[in-house]
């Protein structure tokens, strides 16, 4: 599993919008937010921020 600042990196690096990744996850933005100040993130949000962070970087490979 991934820590939030691993994910952080990851969205950054692959240009992913914190909104784009908020709505795939169905994490609440203000959520996310807050984990950037602060990042103690359950193991629950961080596995539906990393598995949604993979199914955007896998979709944006698909569509070459």
């Amino acid at each position: 599993m991934l820590t939030f600042q691993e994910i952080e990196q990851k969205r950054v690096k692959n240009n992913i919008s914190k909104y784009k990744l908020c709505k795939e996850s169905t994490v609440p933005s203000a959520n996310y937010y807050r984990l950037i100040k602060r990042p103690n993130a359950t193991t629950k949000t961080l596995d539906k921020l990393g598995s949604a962070l993979n199914r955007i970087i896998k979709g944006k490979k698909n569509v070459r």
